[in-house]
């Protein structure tokens, strides 16, 4: 993605006031939703891969985006050769952007100026607030001495696991019966963290990975975790596994498991 001349796209839609007025060169960034390229960093000069199933994002920092135009172009890579084949391009006009956030389809065109498909991208404006942000006023201040603040819920009723037994809640954290007994007690809101499975089924647990126990071949008295991504796993294999927690897992002895529970 690219950015077109301003003055020789947008004189025709824009006066040449507005157009010269704070000139300033745009900061565009790429990210692809992957683990490799998830990181928002320039692009090269032949953009990224586009592969199937990935989202690719652009962010892009300027002045003023209704003096500005996006231009991106499309290659094709051959593996006989050294640069990519040119394709074709799309024009992204700010009259295409009529929303903070939408959705806008642009055909695509070759360089014999033919239609050869279209593009779809869902963009998202945010503009910076109006006022100066600072701390010169708080809600410090703001706040009444009598008021005692909120009680929440963390994960629930309380953290179950990795608390000495004193302090340990009495319901199983990040479960649906522990976020219904921190409401029925008094809580003012909860805490908790929702996953997704691998079937894209939302399900309440903490960690990004579950740990699998595995017997060694030769050593069946010891045990080791075998650390897998909840996101790698269907609802049904997460419900049939007693995954653990890498804490209690201490001298070769399994102290406590975690359930998986179903966001409804």
């Amino acid at each position: 993605m690219g950015f077109l001349d301003r003055k020789r796209a947008l004189t025709s839609t824009f006066p040449t006031s507005q157009i010269d007025s704070k000139p300033i060169w745009p900061i565009t960034e790429v990210a692809v939703m992957n683990e490799e390229e998830c990181l928002f960093h320039p692009q090269p000069q032949f953009g990224v891969v586009c592969n199937t199933g990935e989202y690719i994002v652009f962010q892009c920092r300027m002045l003023n985006i209704e003096t500005n135009a996006f231009l991106c172009d499309f290659y094709i890579e051959d593996g006989n050769e050294e640069l990519p084949n040119y394709l074709g391009c799309s024009y992204i006009l700010p009259s295409n952007l009529k929303e903070n956030f939408g959705v806008a389809t642009l055909p695509i065109t070759s360089p014999k100026h033919t239609a050869i498909g279209q593009l779809t991208v869902h963009y998202m404006v945010v503009y910076p607030m109006p006022t100066r942000c600072d701390m010169s006023v708080s809600y410090a201040r703001h706040w009444k001495d009598t008021w005692k603040g909120l009680e929440v819920g963390h994960r629930g009723a309380g953290n179950s696991y990795h608390s000495e037994p004193k302090s340990c809640a009495n319901i199983r954290e990040n479960t649906i019966a522990s976020l219904k007994y921190a409401a029925e007690i008094g809580a003012d809101m909860v805490e908790f963290d929702v996953q997704l499975s691998k079937d894209l089924v939302p399900v309440i647990y903490h960690d990004f990975h579950a740990c699998i126990a595995l017997k060694r071949k030769k050593e069946q008295d010891k045990t080791d975790l075998l650390e897998i991504p909840i996101k790698d796993l269907t609802i049904s294999q997460l419900q049939a596994l007693k995954v653990l927690s890498e804490a209690p897992f201490k001298g070769n002895r399994l102290t406590g498991t975690r359930s998986i529970s179903v966001c409804v």
